[in-house]
């Protein structure tokens, strides 16, 4: 038994919106956490102190951003969620091959559409935090309800 699902290419842009948004958080966050170190420390020009230091920080981050949407789009587009005798698979270009055995899968749905697997041997701290044992299922992924039965039919199997 061999069954693959891909992401649905003409919707990987709201997974690029997504990663974007939460990125976009977490920039903001820290760039509005940094701007009053500058200004404290303000002891010359304001050009040179304080607008050309963000304007180049701003430059870095929007450079970084373009090039992560880019390996983002590539990514998505040739991913491979498969479901063999072992368990579930995922492949991607510029992705870890990333692979759950049926017999340690546990299943999480998201309220927002989202399919996370977890393997069950790997600890919790690694999971979250190296993203081992962890697989995120988009729910742009064409058949996705499909997917979710099959998941949770061998699942219960083990």
């Amino acid at each position: 038994m061999q069954q693959i699902y891909k992401i649905d290419e003409t919707r990987v842009g709201n997974i690029k919106k997504r990663a974007l948004l939460r990125s976009g958080k977490v920039l903001l966050i820290a760039y509005l956490l940094i701007l009053p170190l500058f200004v404290l420390q303000n002891h010359g020009p304001v050009l040179v102190n304080i607008v050309l230091p963000f304007l180049f920080t701003g430059l870095i981050i929007f450079f970084s951003i373009s090039v992560a949407m880019k390996r983002i789009e590539k990514s998505y587009k040739s991913m491979q969620i498969i479901l063999n005798d072992q368990g579930v698979e995922t492949k991607a270009d510029m992705m870890p091959f990333k692979a759950i055995e049926w017999k340690n899968l546990k299943i999480e749905e998201k309220s927002s559409g989202a399919i996370n697997l977890y393997d069950m041997s790997v600890p919790t701290f690694s999971r979250k935090f190296y993203g081992r044992g962890w697989i995120i299922i988009q729910p742009e992924t064409l058949e996705k309800d499909k997917l979710l039965a099959e998941l949770q039919k061998h699942a219960g199997n083990y």
